[in-house]
């Protein structure tokens, strides 16, 4: 199956690099072509439309208009997978989690010194992409003035942790924004670019009742708190319910993957009986493994559905493979996590339910 790719960039350069990339051995062995180049936001639009282009690499900056909001105007009228392609300084690191949450698949950092020994990544990024299920976008927005939960009694659980991939941000931006102050602590592994995850999840902080830090080593974790796995570092949670501490290491990657959701939820299999699991939207089977065994620990754990994920990948290997005590859509997730951690009729939104 043929792939054609549209190369959005300002700098030819960049557009001649990207090029090489996706049509050497790598781009052609999975069937990748590029069909063209833009130098603007302009001239992608009439590209399209010419093209008929099946996935766009994007770049941020760019004259005449901004990648963001090129971005925003294509997923409102001519959705297609994007990759988006930032440079690392702090405003476009913002602008690229900020494209995430527009509906960009996935951002990839470039620069003089480390984009052109990217290939592979950027191949596999749009490799990723290509399969992405773009018309979920509108049906996975949240649902308008209910506003984010509340929950009363003590928490039946201890302990959260959470696993997405491609997809992934949105997911969580809607989830974590909803959740209640009070929600027990709660550990993120999103597979996403080093220098992207402290621009995102203090994005997230922004958007949230719960405190949401990236990860640092040693890092205690308390309820009402949420961490991010940063990019590159596998994330671990050590010690006992209410005296959490994050340990990140530089072990090799699992499944492909530093950090790797399977690490995290292999970390507190100990405490699996007080411990919600949970698999959002994502490529391949990063987590699978591990939240079968916290189901089989005890464990309760909860999937996306396929209508409502970005790519229908780590969910649903989980459910194959019997990893999974319920499944959910994506605007139900939030209230479905905090019924399991604090029971049936402990879950409303501040305006009502």
């Amino acid at each position: 199956m043929r792939t054609r790719v549209l190369v959005v960039d300002d700098s030819t350069s960049t557009r001649k690099v990207i090029r090489r990339q996706l049509e050497g051995p790598a781009g052609r062995s999975i069937g990748l072509e590029v069909g063209g180049e833009a130098s603007d936001p302009f001239e992608a639009r009439e590209l399209i439309f010419q093209l008929r282009p099946d996935i766009l690499t994007l770049d941020v900056e760019m004259p005449r208009m901004n990648g963001l909001e090129f971005l925003k105007r294509l997923m409102q009228h001519h959705p297609l997978p994007v990759v988006v392609l930032s440079s690392v300084t702090p405003a476009e690191s913002k602008l690229a989690v900020m494209a995430l949450e527009l509906g960009a698949c996935e951002v990839l950092c470039k620069g003089p010194d480390t984009f052109a020994a990217q290939g592979r990544t950027i191949v596999d990024a749009i490799a990723r992409s290509r399969g992405a299920r773009m018309g979920v976008m509108k049906a996975a927005a949240p649902a308008p003035s209910r506003g984010p939960l509340t929950a009363s009694g003590a928490a039946q659980r201890d302990l959260v942790v959470i696993g997405s991939s491609t997809g992934g941000p949105q997911a969580l931006d809607q989830v974590v924004g909803t959740l209640p102050g009070n929600f027990p602590p709660v550990a993120i592994v999103q597979h996403m670019p080093a220098e992207f995850t402290g621009p995102f999840a203090r994005r997230l902080d922004e958007r949230s009742q719960l405190k949401v830090f990236e990860g640092r080593d040693h890092m205690p974790l308390r309820p009402g708190e949420c961490v991010v796995a940063p990019g590159g570092k596998h994330l671990e949670l050590l010690g006992q319910p209410g005296a959490f501490t994050v340990r990140l290491t530089d072990a090799p990657p699992v499944n492909f993957h530093r950090p790797s959701v399977d690490v995290l939820f292999r970390s507190v299999l100990s405490h699996a009986a007080r411990t919600l699991g949970v698999i959002l939207t994502g490529m391949g089977g990063d987590g699978a493994e591990g939240l079968l065994a916290l189901k089989n620990a005890g464990a309760h754990t909860i999937g996306q559905d396929q209508a409502t994920s970005l790519v229908y990948g780590m969910p649903r290997v989980a459910a194959e493979r019997g990893a999974l005590t319920e499944v959910r859509s994506l605007p139900t997730m939030a209230q479905s996590m905090v019924r399991a951690c604090f029971g049936a009729r402990r879950a409303t939104h501040l305006t009502g339910s």
